[in-house]
Protein backbone atom coordinates (compact mmCIF):
# COMPACT_ATOMS: atom_id res chain seq x y z
CA UNK A 1 0.00 0.00 0.00
CA UNK A 2 0.90 3.33 -0.91
CA UNK A 3 0.06 5.75 1.56
CA UNK A 4 0.68 9.30 0.05
CA UNK A 5 -0.73 7.59 -3.06
CA UNK A 6 -3.94 6.81 -1.39
CA UNK A 7 -4.41 10.08 0.69
CA UNK A 8 -3.98 11.76 -2.48
CA UNK A 9 -6.85 10.02 -4.49
CA UNK A 10 -9.39 10.36 -1.33
CA UNK A 11 -8.75 14.51 -0.29
CA UNK A 12 -12.19 13.68 1.99
CA UNK A 13 -9.58 11.81 4.47
CA UNK A 14 -7.95 14.89 5.13
CA UNK A 15 -11.11 16.16 7.38
CA UNK A 16 -9.68 12.43 9.43
CA UNK A 17 -6.25 13.57 9.28
CA UNK A 18 -7.03 17.23 10.65
CA UNK A 19 -9.37 15.36 13.56
CA UNK A 20 -6.19 13.28 14.17
CA UNK A 21 -3.84 15.78 14.69
CA UNK A 22 -6.28 18.21 16.77
CA UNK A 23 -6.34 15.55 19.36
CA UNK A 24 -3.00 15.06 19.66
CA UNK A 25 -2.81 18.91 20.83
CA UNK A 26 -3.71 16.57 24.16
CA UNK A 27 -1.14 14.72 25.49
CA UNK A 28 1.28 17.42 24.03
CA UNK A 29 0.32 20.36 26.37
CA UNK A 30 1.38 18.40 29.09
CA UNK A 31 4.83 19.17 27.47
CA UNK A 32 3.93 22.50 28.44
CA UNK A 33 2.70 21.63 31.63
CA UNK A 34 5.42 19.92 33.32
CA UNK A 35 8.24 22.44 32.71
CA UNK A 36 6.35 25.70 34.11
CA UNK A 37 5.41 23.36 37.17
CA UNK A 38 9.09 23.45 38.39
CA UNK A 39 8.94 27.53 37.30
CA UNK A 40 6.38 27.34 40.17
CA UNK A 41 7.25 25.03 43.03
CA UNK A 42 10.91 26.82 42.38
CA UNK A 43 9.81 30.21 43.31
CA UNK A 44 11.70 31.53 45.98
CA UNK A 45 9.77 33.85 48.41
CA UNK A 46 11.08 37.04 50.09
CA UNK A 47 12.69 35.46 53.54
CA UNK A 48 15.52 36.50 56.19
CA UNK A 49 16.60 35.07 59.35
CA UNK A 50 14.56 34.05 61.93
CA UNK A 51 15.68 34.90 65.30
CA UNK A 52 15.64 32.89 68.29
CA UNK A 53 14.21 35.50 70.60
CA UNK A 54 11.24 36.41 68.26
CA UNK A 55 8.15 35.14 70.05
CA UNK A 56 5.11 33.85 67.81
CA UNK A 57 3.15 36.76 66.95
CA UNK A 58 6.37 38.13 64.92
CA UNK A 59 8.01 34.76 63.57
CA UNK A 60 5.72 34.91 60.48
CA UNK A 61 6.44 38.63 59.24
CA UNK A 62 9.11 38.90 56.65
CA UNK A 63 9.52 42.28 57.04
CA UNK A 64 8.87 43.89 60.60
CA UNK A 65 10.01 47.25 61.78
CA UNK A 66 11.82 45.30 65.10
CA UNK A 67 13.57 43.86 62.84
CA UNK A 68 14.74 46.76 60.55
CA UNK A 69 16.13 48.44 63.24
CA UNK A 70 18.05 45.60 64.64
CA UNK A 71 20.33 46.23 61.91
CA UNK A 72 23.19 49.24 61.74
CA UNK A 73 24.92 47.74 58.29
CA UNK A 74 23.01 48.36 55.28
CA UNK A 75 25.69 46.15 53.56
CA UNK A 76 24.67 43.47 55.58
CA UNK A 77 22.31 40.57 54.10
CA UNK A 78 20.25 39.14 56.55
CA UNK A 79 18.54 36.99 54.28
CA UNK A 80 21.22 34.84 54.82
CA UNK A 81 23.31 35.95 57.73
CA UNK A 82 23.17 38.01 61.16
CA UNK A 83 24.70 38.56 64.18
CA UNK A 84 26.04 36.52 66.98
CA UNK A 85 22.59 35.23 69.16
CA UNK A 86 24.87 35.98 72.40
CA UNK A 87 24.29 32.41 75.02
CA UNK A 88 23.19 34.09 77.72
CA UNK A 89 19.69 36.26 76.01
CA UNK A 90 16.27 34.94 76.63
CA UNK A 91 14.83 32.69 73.89
CA UNK A 92 11.37 33.98 72.55
CA UNK A 93 9.69 36.82 73.41
CA UNK A 94 10.79 39.69 71.75
CA UNK A 95 14.25 40.72 70.67
CA UNK A 96 16.43 43.74 71.34
CA UNK A 97 19.75 44.72 70.17
CA UNK A 98 21.62 44.09 73.04
CA UNK A 99 20.88 40.94 72.43
CA UNK A 100 23.45 40.40 69.36
CA UNK A 101 27.35 40.39 69.35
CA UNK A 102 27.85 42.68 66.25
CA UNK A 103 31.22 42.05 66.05
CA UNK A 104 30.39 38.35 65.05
CA UNK A 105 28.50 37.41 61.80
CA UNK A 106 27.31 34.02 61.60
CA UNK A 107 24.96 32.11 58.57
CA UNK A 108 21.57 32.08 59.98
CA UNK A 109 19.90 28.53 60.55
CA UNK A 110 16.35 28.73 59.98
CA UNK A 111 14.49 30.95 57.86
CA UNK A 112 11.12 33.68 57.77
CA UNK A 113 9.46 33.27 54.36
CA UNK A 114 6.60 35.59 52.56
CA UNK A 115 3.47 33.36 52.42
CA UNK A 116 1.91 35.99 50.78
CA UNK A 117 2.45 34.59 46.40
CA UNK A 118 2.46 30.92 47.46
CA UNK A 119 1.74 29.20 50.83
CA UNK A 120 4.50 26.90 50.49
CA UNK A 121 6.86 26.20 47.72
CA UNK A 122 9.67 23.79 47.33
CA UNK A 123 12.45 26.23 48.06
CA UNK A 124 10.69 27.33 51.45
CA UNK A 125 9.74 23.80 52.43
CA UNK A 126 13.66 22.66 52.65
CA UNK A 127 15.56 25.83 52.93
CA UNK A 128 16.74 25.94 48.88
CA UNK A 129 18.10 29.01 49.62
CA UNK A 130 21.84 30.93 50.78
CA UNK A 131 24.43 27.94 50.47
CA UNK A 132 21.52 25.73 49.97
CA UNK A 133 20.36 27.46 46.72
CA UNK A 134 22.26 25.79 44.20
CA UNK A 135 19.77 22.75 44.62
CA UNK A 136 17.08 24.82 43.43
CA UNK A 137 18.77 25.55 40.18
CA UNK A 138 20.01 21.51 39.94
CA UNK A 139 16.45 20.58 39.85
CA UNK A 140 16.49 22.58 36.53
CA UNK A 141 19.65 20.83 35.50
CA UNK A 142 17.91 17.70 36.37
CA UNK A 143 14.97 18.39 33.85
CA UNK A 144 17.73 18.92 31.02
CA UNK A 145 19.15 15.67 31.93
CA UNK A 146 15.90 13.83 31.53
CA UNK A 147 15.27 15.53 28.63
CA UNK A 148 18.51 14.12 27.47
CA UNK A 149 17.92 10.47 28.59
CA UNK A 150 14.36 10.77 27.16
CA UNK A 151 15.29 11.84 24.05
CA UNK A 152 17.24 7.93 23.75
CA UNK A 153 14.64 5.89 25.68
CA UNK A 154 11.94 7.40 23.94
CA UNK A 155 12.93 7.80 20.85
CA UNK A 156 13.85 4.19 20.49
CA UNK A 157 10.86 3.04 22.13
CA UNK A 158 9.07 4.75 19.11
CA UNK A 159 11.26 3.91 16.50
CA UNK A 160 10.32 -0.20 17.86
CA UNK A 161 7.37 -0.39 19.49
CA UNK A 162 5.37 2.36 17.50
CA UNK A 163 4.53 6.38 18.34
CA UNK A 164 1.30 5.33 19.60
CA UNK A 165 2.68 3.18 22.71
CA UNK A 166 5.47 5.54 23.48
CA UNK A 167 3.13 8.32 23.89
CA UNK A 168 0.73 7.14 26.07
CA UNK A 169 3.59 5.20 27.93
CA UNK A 170 5.03 8.82 28.45
CA UNK A 171 1.35 10.24 28.73
CA UNK A 172 1.16 8.12 32.27
CA UNK A 173 4.77 7.85 33.43
CA UNK A 174 4.09 11.76 33.10
CA UNK A 175 0.72 12.02 35.20
CA UNK A 176 2.52 9.50 37.99
CA UNK A 177 5.94 11.13 37.81
CA UNK A 178 4.77 14.82 38.22
CA UNK A 179 2.04 13.79 40.88
CA UNK A 180 4.14 11.53 42.99
CA UNK A 181 7.16 14.56 42.92
CA UNK A 182 4.37 16.50 44.96
CA UNK A 183 4.05 13.97 48.01
CA UNK A 184 7.84 13.51 48.19
CA UNK A 185 8.86 14.30 51.79
CA UNK A 186 12.32 15.13 50.90
CA UNK A 187 14.46 17.10 48.75
CA UNK A 188 15.98 14.03 46.64
CA UNK A 189 12.91 11.87 46.11
CA UNK A 190 10.99 15.18 44.54
CA UNK A 191 14.36 15.54 42.47
CA UNK A 192 13.91 11.77 41.21
CA UNK A 193 10.36 11.68 40.66
CA UNK A 194 10.75 15.05 38.40
CA UNK A 195 13.57 13.40 36.29
CA UNK A 196 11.27 10.63 35.48
CA UNK A 197 8.23 13.65 34.36
CA UNK A 198 11.06 14.90 32.21
CA UNK A 199 11.79 11.92 30.59
CA UNK A 200 8.13 10.88 30.31
CA UNK A 201 7.44 14.62 29.39
CA UNK A 202 9.74 14.50 25.98
CA UNK A 203 7.62 11.53 24.73
CA UNK A 204 4.55 13.23 25.05
CA UNK A 205 5.91 16.54 22.93
CA UNK A 206 7.72 14.11 20.02
CA UNK A 207 5.92 10.90 20.14
CA UNK A 208 2.73 13.25 18.92
CA UNK A 209 4.86 15.35 17.11
CA UNK A 210 6.04 12.60 15.08
CA UNK A 211 1.68 10.95 14.42
CA UNK A 212 0.94 14.51 13.26
CA UNK A 213 3.87 14.53 10.60
CA UNK A 214 3.66 10.74 9.67
CA UNK A 215 -0.24 11.03 9.25
CA UNK A 216 -0.38 14.05 7.03
CA UNK A 217 0.33 14.49 3.56
CA UNK A 218 3.76 15.76 2.67
CA UNK A 219 2.84 19.15 1.62
CA UNK A 220 1.77 19.58 5.08
CA UNK A 221 4.59 18.52 7.28
CA UNK A 222 5.94 21.64 7.61
CA UNK A 223 3.56 23.68 8.77
CA UNK A 224 2.60 21.52 11.10
CA UNK A 225 6.00 20.72 12.34
CA UNK A 226 5.62 24.41 13.07
CA UNK A 227 2.62 24.23 14.99
CA UNK A 228 2.85 21.49 17.09
CA UNK A 229 4.46 24.12 19.02
CA UNK A 230 0.50 25.85 20.09
CA UNK A 231 -0.55 23.18 22.37
CA UNK A 232 2.99 23.72 24.57
CA UNK A 233 1.74 26.65 24.95
CA UNK A 234 -1.62 25.69 26.10
CA UNK A 235 0.13 23.72 28.37
CA UNK A 236 2.14 26.61 29.64
CA UNK A 237 -0.72 28.42 30.28
CA UNK A 238 -2.66 26.27 31.95
CA UNK A 239 0.11 25.48 34.54
CA UNK A 240 0.23 29.05 35.40
CA UNK A 241 -3.82 29.48 35.87
CA UNK A 242 -3.36 25.70 38.05
CA UNK A 243 -0.60 27.50 40.21
CA UNK A 244 -2.49 30.88 40.83
CA UNK A 245 -5.69 28.83 41.72
CA UNK A 246 -3.85 26.64 44.34
CA UNK A 247 -1.48 29.20 45.66
CA UNK A 248 -3.16 29.19 48.81
CA UNK A 249 -2.58 25.80 49.03
CA UNK A 250 1.29 24.97 48.26
CA UNK A 251 3.12 23.42 45.63
CA UNK A 252 1.91 19.84 46.51
CA UNK A 253 -1.65 20.82 45.42
CA UNK A 254 -0.15 22.33 42.38
CA UNK A 255 1.61 19.21 41.61
CA UNK A 256 -1.62 17.01 42.22
CA UNK A 257 -3.88 19.31 40.44
CA UNK A 258 -2.07 19.65 37.37
CA UNK A 259 -0.34 16.20 36.76
CA UNK A 260 -3.15 13.59 38.05
CA UNK A 261 -6.22 14.57 35.17
CA UNK A 262 -3.85 13.89 32.88
CA UNK A 263 -4.61 10.42 33.12
CA UNK A 264 -7.93 11.54 31.84
CA UNK A 265 -6.30 11.03 28.74
CA UNK A 266 -6.17 8.10 28.28
CA UNK A 267 -9.33 7.04 26.30
CA UNK A 268 -6.82 8.50 23.59
CA UNK A 269 -5.55 4.78 23.18
CA UNK A 270 -8.72 3.58 21.65
CA UNK A 271 -9.24 6.77 19.64
CA UNK A 272 -5.88 6.96 17.77
CA UNK A 273 -4.65 5.34 15.06
CA UNK A 274 -0.65 3.81 14.91
CA UNK A 275 1.50 6.03 12.45
CA UNK A 276 0.02 4.45 9.08
CA UNK A 277 3.81 5.14 7.76
CA UNK A 278 5.30 3.85 10.32
CA UNK A 279 3.33 0.39 9.81
CA UNK A 280 4.37 0.63 6.59
CA UNK A 281 7.81 0.69 7.21
CA UNK A 282 7.58 -1.94 9.68
CA UNK A 283 5.79 -4.60 7.17
CA UNK A 284 3.02 -4.17 9.30
CA UNK A 285 0.71 -3.48 6.03
CA UNK A 286 -2.70 -4.98 6.87
CA UNK A 287 -2.75 -2.94 10.13
CA UNK A 288 -1.74 0.19 8.10
CA UNK A 289 -4.94 -0.51 6.07
CA UNK A 290 -7.40 -1.39 8.82
CA UNK A 291 -5.96 2.29 10.02
CA UNK A 292 -6.65 4.08 6.60
CA UNK A 293 -10.25 2.08 6.87
CA UNK A 294 -11.30 3.00 10.09
CA UNK A 295 -10.41 6.92 9.47
CA UNK A 296 -12.49 6.41 5.87
CA UNK A 297 -15.58 5.22 8.24
CA UNK A 298 -14.97 8.00 10.02
CA UNK A 299 -15.32 10.46 7.46
CA UNK A 300 -17.63 8.27 5.48
CA UNK A 301 -15.77 8.24 2.75
CA UNK A 302 -15.77 4.70 0.10
CA UNK A 303 -11.72 3.10 -0.67
CA UNK A 304 -11.43 1.28 -3.55
CA UNK A 305 -9.56 -2.33 -2.40
CA UNK A 306 -7.55 -2.14 -5.28
CA UNK A 307 -5.81 1.21 -3.88
CA UNK A 308 -5.54 -0.04 -0.31
CA UNK A 309 -3.50 -3.24 -1.81
CA UNK A 310 -1.80 -1.81 -4.91
CA UNK A 311 1.96 -2.72 -5.21
CA UNK A 312 2.40 -0.71 -8.25
CA UNK A 313 4.60 1.63 -6.71
CA UNK A 314 6.41 0.64 -3.41
CA UNK A 315 5.53 2.81 -0.19
CA UNK A 316 7.29 5.93 0.07
CA UNK A 317 7.46 5.54 3.96
CA UNK A 318 11.09 3.55 3.41
CA UNK A 319 12.33 4.80 6.55
CA UNK A 320 11.38 7.17 8.94
CA UNK A 321 13.17 6.29 12.02
CA UNK A 322 14.72 9.38 11.80
CA UNK A 323 13.18 12.45 13.11
CA UNK A 324 14.36 15.34 11.23
CA UNK A 325 13.28 13.27 7.44
CA UNK A 326 9.66 14.25 8.52
CA UNK A 327 10.16 17.72 8.67
CA UNK A 328 10.87 18.24 5.16
CA UNK A 329 9.12 17.65 1.93
CA UNK A 330 10.05 14.18 0.91
CA UNK A 331 9.20 14.83 -3.02
CA UNK A 332 12.03 16.94 -2.68
CA UNK A 333 14.74 14.75 -1.94
CA UNK A 334 16.91 12.73 -4.74
CA UNK A 335 16.51 8.98 -4.33
CA UNK A 336 19.76 8.24 -5.43
CA UNK A 337 21.95 7.42 -3.06
CA UNK A 338 25.91 8.69 -3.00
CA UNK A 339 28.64 6.13 -4.44
CA UNK A 340 30.70 6.31 -1.52
CA UNK A 341 29.07 6.42 2.68
CA UNK A 342 28.94 9.58 3.96
CA UNK A 343 30.07 9.99 7.61
CA UNK A 344 29.52 12.70 9.95
CA UNK A 345 33.52 12.80 10.52
CA UNK A 346 33.68 14.43 6.14
CA UNK A 347 31.24 17.10 7.65
CA UNK A 348 34.33 17.87 10.63
CA UNK A 349 36.97 17.83 7.03
CA UNK A 350 35.11 20.14 5.31
CA UNK A 351 36.29 23.94 5.19
CA UNK A 352 33.20 25.26 4.75
CA UNK A 353 30.73 22.67 6.35
CA UNK A 354 32.98 22.53 10.00
CA UNK A 355 31.98 26.35 10.35
CA UNK A 356 28.49 25.92 9.44
CA UNK A 357 28.39 23.15 11.82
CA UNK A 358 29.80 25.34 14.68
CA UNK A 359 27.89 28.25 14.35
CA UNK A 360 25.07 25.62 14.37
CA UNK A 361 26.20 24.84 17.81
CA UNK A 362 26.51 28.04 19.22
CA UNK A 363 23.01 29.18 17.52
CA UNK A 364 20.89 25.95 19.37
CA UNK A 365 23.26 26.69 22.76
CA UNK A 366 22.28 30.76 23.20
CA UNK A 367 18.58 30.16 21.72
CA UNK A 368 17.98 27.08 24.69
CA UNK A 369 19.97 29.26 27.16
CA UNK A 370 17.62 32.31 26.37
CA UNK A 371 14.48 30.71 26.07
CA UNK A 372 14.32 28.58 29.34
CA UNK A 373 16.16 31.34 31.40
CA UNK A 374 13.48 33.70 30.14
CA UNK A 375 10.58 31.17 30.95
CA UNK A 376 12.28 30.54 34.81
CA UNK A 377 13.11 33.91 34.76
CA UNK A 378 9.53 35.07 35.08
CA UNK A 379 8.99 34.28 38.73
CA UNK A 380 12.03 36.54 39.55
CA UNK A 381 10.24 39.92 38.19
CA UNK A 382 8.63 42.38 40.24
CA UNK A 383 4.77 42.48 40.03
CA UNK A 384 2.42 39.46 39.85
CA UNK A 385 4.10 37.09 39.20
CA UNK A 386 1.19 34.82 38.02
CA UNK A 387 0.44 37.90 35.35
CA UNK A 388 4.13 37.99 34.63
CA UNK A 389 4.54 34.61 33.72
CA UNK A 390 1.33 34.26 32.11
CA UNK A 391 2.76 36.66 29.23
CA UNK A 392 5.92 35.40 28.99
CA UNK A 393 3.90 32.09 27.69
CA UNK A 394 1.31 33.57 25.75
CA UNK A 395 3.86 35.45 23.77
CA UNK A 396 5.40 32.62 22.61
CA UNK A 397 2.42 32.04 20.35
CA UNK A 398 2.72 35.13 18.04
CA UNK A 399 6.40 34.06 18.02
CA UNK A 400 5.45 30.49 16.15
CA UNK A 401 2.98 32.38 14.14
CA UNK A 402 5.84 35.13 12.81
CA UNK A 403 8.45 31.90 12.30
CA UNK A 404 5.60 30.42 10.33
CA UNK A 405 4.54 33.21 8.23
CA UNK A 406 7.93 34.68 7.32
CA UNK A 407 10.34 31.74 7.02
CA UNK A 408 9.22 30.93 3.50
CA UNK A 409 8.73 34.42 2.41
CA UNK A 410 12.07 36.31 3.39
CA UNK A 411 14.07 33.57 4.23
CA UNK A 412 15.41 31.37 7.15
CA UNK A 413 18.32 32.65 7.68
CA UNK A 414 17.21 36.92 8.35
CA UNK A 415 14.59 35.58 10.56
CA UNK A 416 16.65 33.87 12.15
CA UNK A 417 19.34 36.85 12.57
CA UNK A 418 16.30 39.36 13.25
CA UNK A 419 14.89 36.96 15.99
CA UNK A 420 17.95 36.77 17.78
CA UNK A 421 18.53 40.22 17.51
CA UNK A 422 15.58 41.36 18.96
CA UNK A 423 15.72 38.48 21.57
CA UNK A 424 19.25 39.86 22.80
CA UNK A 425 18.94 43.91 22.64
CA UNK A 426 15.01 43.46 24.62
CA UNK A 427 17.15 40.97 27.05
CA UNK A 428 19.71 43.70 27.32
CA UNK A 429 17.58 46.90 28.18
CA UNK A 430 15.73 44.89 30.63
CA UNK A 431 18.68 44.13 32.50
CA UNK A 432 19.41 48.08 32.48
CA UNK A 433 15.53 49.04 33.36
CA UNK A 434 15.42 50.07 37.43
CA UNK A 435 13.44 48.23 39.73
CA UNK A 436 10.92 51.26 40.11
CA UNK A 437 9.65 50.06 36.22
CA UNK A 438 8.39 46.94 36.69
CA UNK A 439 5.92 47.20 33.92
CA UNK A 440 8.59 48.01 31.55
CA UNK A 441 10.86 45.25 32.62
CA UNK A 442 8.31 43.23 31.93
CA UNK A 443 7.30 44.52 28.42
CA UNK A 444 11.07 43.96 27.16
CA UNK A 445 11.20 40.55 29.05
CA UNK A 446 8.52 39.11 26.92
CA UNK A 447 9.73 40.66 23.91
CA UNK A 448 12.90 38.62 24.75
CA UNK A 449 10.51 35.63 24.90
CA UNK A 450 9.06 36.53 21.39
CA UNK A 451 12.32 36.35 19.18
CA UNK A 452 13.95 33.37 21.07
CA UNK A 453 10.63 31.61 20.88
CA UNK A 454 10.48 32.26 17.06
CA UNK A 455 14.48 31.16 17.02
CA UNK A 456 13.80 28.27 18.59
CA UNK A 457 10.87 27.08 16.24
CA UNK A 458 12.87 27.92 13.31
CA UNK A 459 16.34 26.48 14.26
CA UNK A 460 15.44 23.07 13.60
CA UNK A 461 13.78 22.70 10.45
CA UNK A 462 16.67 25.39 9.49
CA UNK A 463 19.39 23.25 10.62
CA UNK A 464 18.28 20.41 9.02
CA UNK A 465 18.04 21.54 5.64
CA UNK A 466 21.85 22.20 5.85
CA UNK A 467 23.05 18.91 5.59
CA UNK A 468 23.82 15.88 3.47
CA UNK A 469 20.65 13.15 4.14
CA UNK A 470 22.77 10.30 5.41
CA UNK A 471 24.57 12.66 8.33
CA UNK A 472 21.23 14.64 8.70
CA UNK A 473 20.38 12.98 11.56
CA UNK A 474 23.27 12.62 13.21
CA UNK A 475 23.92 16.68 13.14
CA UNK A 476 20.97 17.33 14.19
CA UNK A 477 21.29 14.98 17.41
CA UNK A 478 24.81 16.63 17.93
CA UNK A 479 23.26 20.00 17.80
CA UNK A 480 20.66 18.73 20.57
CA UNK A 481 23.22 17.63 22.42
CA UNK A 482 25.22 20.82 22.54
CA UNK A 483 21.86 22.93 23.46
CA UNK A 484 21.62 21.48 26.46
CA UNK A 485 24.55 23.05 27.73
CA UNK A 486 22.48 26.21 27.32
CA UNK A 487 19.08 24.34 29.15
CA UNK A 488 22.12 23.31 31.83
CA UNK A 489 22.87 26.84 32.23
CA UNK A 490 19.42 28.71 32.10
CA UNK A 491 18.43 27.78 35.69
CA UNK A 492 21.69 28.66 37.07
CA UNK A 493 21.64 31.73 35.65
CA UNK A 494 17.55 32.65 36.23
CA UNK A 495 18.14 31.88 39.81
CA UNK A 496 20.79 34.70 40.23
CA UNK A 497 17.97 36.97 40.11
CA UNK A 498 16.12 35.64 42.83
CA UNK A 499 17.31 38.92 44.80
CA UNK A 500 15.71 42.17 44.58
CA UNK A 501 19.56 43.77 43.70
CA UNK A 502 20.27 41.12 41.03
CA UNK A 503 17.06 40.94 38.93
CA UNK A 504 19.75 42.64 36.21
CA UNK A 505 21.99 39.93 36.19
CA UNK A 506 20.34 36.79 33.93
CA UNK A 507 18.52 39.46 31.79
CA UNK A 508 22.48 40.78 30.81
CA UNK A 509 23.72 37.37 30.41
CA UNK A 510 20.98 36.03 28.32
CA UNK A 511 20.92 39.69 26.28
CA UNK A 512 24.90 39.49 25.70
CA UNK A 513 25.29 35.57 25.24
CA UNK A 514 21.97 35.40 22.57
CA UNK A 515 23.37 38.96 20.91
CA UNK A 516 27.12 37.44 20.49
CA UNK A 517 26.31 33.51 19.53
CA UNK A 518 23.34 35.01 17.36
CA UNK A 519 25.54 36.52 15.34
CA UNK A 520 27.38 33.52 14.05
CA UNK A 521 24.28 32.64 11.89
CA UNK A 522 25.93 35.27 9.73
CA UNK A 523 27.84 31.89 9.00
CA UNK A 524 24.90 30.22 7.70
CA UNK A 525 23.77 30.01 4.23
CA UNK A 526 20.18 30.29 2.81
CA UNK A 527 18.25 27.12 2.53
CA UNK A 528 15.04 29.01 1.00
CA UNK A 529 14.62 27.46 -2.23
CA UNK A 530 16.98 25.44 -2.33
CA UNK A 531 16.81 21.17 -2.32
CA UNK A 532 18.01 19.06 0.32
CA UNK A 533 21.55 18.13 -0.03
CA UNK A 534 22.12 14.69 -0.35
CA UNK A 535 25.87 14.56 -0.75
CA UNK A 536 28.63 16.51 0.92
CA UNK A 537 29.29 18.48 -2.56
CA UNK A 538 25.38 19.37 -2.34
CA UNK A 539 25.36 20.92 0.66
CA UNK A 540 28.66 23.10 0.20
CA UNK A 541 26.59 24.42 -2.74
CA UNK A 542 24.68 26.10 -0.54
CA UNK A 543 27.34 28.55 0.05
CA UNK A 544 28.83 28.52 -3.26
CA UNK A 545 25.93 28.35 -5.95
CA UNK A 546 25.72 31.97 -7.20
CA UNK A 547 22.23 31.91 -8.06
CA UNK A 548 21.86 31.09 -4.55
CA UNK A 549 23.76 33.90 -3.09
CA UNK A 550 22.31 36.59 -5.56
CA UNK A 551 18.50 35.14 -4.70
CA UNK A 552 18.94 35.27 -0.69
CA UNK A 553 21.96 37.34 -0.30
CA UNK A 554 23.76 34.20 1.47
CA UNK A 555 27.46 34.65 2.66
Amino acid sequence: MDYDRVIEECPELKRWQFAVAALLWLPTLSGGLNIMSYTFAGYVPKHRCALPCEDNTTSSDPSPEWFKGLVDDDDLNTECKFYEFKSDSPIGGGCDADMFDRSKIVPCEHFVYDRSVFDETLVSEFDLICSEKWKKGFIGVMYMIGLFIGSYIIGFISDRFGRKIAMMGSLILLALGGALAGVMPNYSLYVSCYVVAAIAGYGTYVAPFLMTVEIMGNDKKTMLSMMVNFPFVIGEALMCLIAWGTRSYGYRTMHLVGYIPLLGLLPLWFILPESPRWLLAKGRVEEARNAVKRGAKWTGVNISDELLIDTASPSKAKNIDSESETLVNHTEIEENQPADEVTFFDIVKSRTLLPRLIANYINWAVITLCYYGLTMNSVNLAGDIFVNTLLGVLIEAPGYLIAMLTMDRFGRKPILVLCQLVAGCACIGAGFVPTSMPVLMSVLSCLGKLGSSAAFSLIYLYSAEMFPTAVRNTALGTCSMVARVGGFMAPFIASLGSSQDSTYVPFLIFGISTLLGGSTAILLPETLGTQLPVTIEDAEKLITDKSNKKAFGCC
